[in-house]
């Protein structure tokens, strides 16, 4: 009866590896066909040279090369997010002192000391070979001033430049002018007297010529914005858990 028995087992093994096997479907297309969940009680830990297990649209089971990204301490970034997250603290200037141990002594070693840096209205920029990190500065307006200017030169002349004359008042001579006076005794008779009197005239048409005058900037000495086009979003920087 056993040997009966044993040889039923054997022959259900030779048919089964000669089938695809289906659960809860009379149609397998694999060799285990699951029509339902899956559920695995205990898995081991993987190591680096794992693949990972996906599923295709169709829930076919593949594997492919692990690619995650892990945030490493002092990685900044932007997002959308308004509140700290996984690890990522945002950058608003709040005490440190108000951070779990772990993320302060992660903080600290970032330079950041009494506070996280505050990054409103902020843009980071790379720092120069003799700039520490954490460094902070700018404006985002400036007002140019004089000196700032470029050196140029403004050519003006002024208007109707061509030939015209320009009054004044000079003396001329008037003769046979005399007083009604007596005249000396040695005289032996009247003198004359030659009056110089004011007299208006004009200038030769002298040609082209120029005249200084001041050119006004008419500037109303506003600041001037740095912004360029922009979209808003929160900074945040990676201090683990």
């Amino acid at each position: 009866m056993k040997k009966i028995y044993i040889l039923c087992i054997l022959c259900n093994l030779h048919f089964l590896q000669a089938q695809n096997v289906g659960i809860n479907t009379p149609v397998p297309t694999k060799t285990l066909d699951i029509n339902g969940d899956l559920r695995i009680r205990t898995l081991p830990a993987g190591t680096g040279a794992d693949k990972l297990i996906v599923a295709d649209a169709s829930g076919n089971i593949l594997k492919q090369t692990a690619s995650v990204r892990t945030a490493s301490i002092g990685d900044i970034k932007d997002s959308y997010a308004t509140a700290d997250h996984d690890g990522w603290y945002l950058l608003n200037g709040r005490s440190i002192a108000s951070l779990s141990a772990a993320v302060q002594a992660n903080a600290a070693t970032l330079g950041f000391s009494t506070s996280l840096p505050d990054f409103a209205g902020s843009y980071a920029k790379t720092a120069a070979t003799v700039e520490p990190l954490n460094t902070s500065g700018g404006s985002s307006t400036v007002s140019i001033l004089k000196a700032n200017l470029p050196q140029y030169n403004l050519n003006a002349v002024t208007n109707n430049p061509g030939d015209h004359t320009h009054s004044y008042e000079d003396t001329y001579t008037t003769a046979n002018v005399y007083y009604a006076d007596a005249a000396p005794a040695d005289s032996g008779g009247a003198w004359n007297y030659y009056i110089y009197a004011d007299h208006g005239s004009n200038t030769e048409a002298a040609g082209n010529h120029l005249h200084t005058f001041t050119l006004s900037s008419n500037g109303g000495n506003q600041a001037m914005g740095l912004s360029p086009a922009y979209i808003a979003l929160k900074s945040f920087v990676y201090l683990g858990n």
